[in-house]
């Protein structure tokens, strides 16, 4: 008899999580099924379309909390490599690894552990789907600084070296 209360405690546990499952899969409304509803002539009642499943942004928020502090070195990497292919300095690296330094540890370190907790905290809302930093997840390709908005690097001299 426990033998079987266990089993039917299985299936029970596997069948709850296959349809919390197949939710999350299916999309949250379809055009038929409300244009059919009456609650559309209200524009407050539509519900927001997910732009991202749960398990994607669970994922993400994971990877920012974990990897957070591996934002200094990143920001480090990034600032040099990015100073040394815009700059005719001899010094620009050690400048791009000594302004790496608080930009890592003071700016993107809790930036990103913050965006990390956001949407740990609001998997539920899909008002929260997009990415609270950018590169939505650690990078250390200098590229992303192109698109930063934290950027305060301004050199005219950076068009002569790629030039050459």
């Amino acid at each position: 008899m426990k033998n079987l209360a266990i089993i039917a405690a299985i299936i029970g546990v596997l069948g709850l999580a296959t349809q919390c499952c197949a939710l999350e899969e299916k999309p949250l409304f379809d055009n038929e099924t409300l244009l059919d509803n009456i609650t559309l002539s209200t524009p407050a009642a539509q519900p927001v379309p997910r732009k991202m499943r749960i398990s994607e942004r669970f994922g993400r928020s994971m990877s920012n909390i974990f990897f957070s502090p591996l934002e200094l070195p990143a920001q480090m990497y990034i600032r040099a490599t990015y100073q040394e292919d815009k700059n005719d300095n001899p010094f620009a690296v050690t400048g791009g690894l000594i302004e790496g330094i608080p930009m890592g540890a003071l700016v993107y370190f809790p930036w990103r552990l913050y965006a990390g907790l956001v949407d740990l905290f609001t998997l539920w809302t899909p008002l929260c789907d997009r990415a609270l930093i950018t590169p939505e997840y650690l990078s250390f390709s200098p590229k992303a600084l192109d698109n930063s908005p934290l950027l305060l690097d301004n050199n005219p001299q950076a068009a002569k070296k790629g030039q050459k």
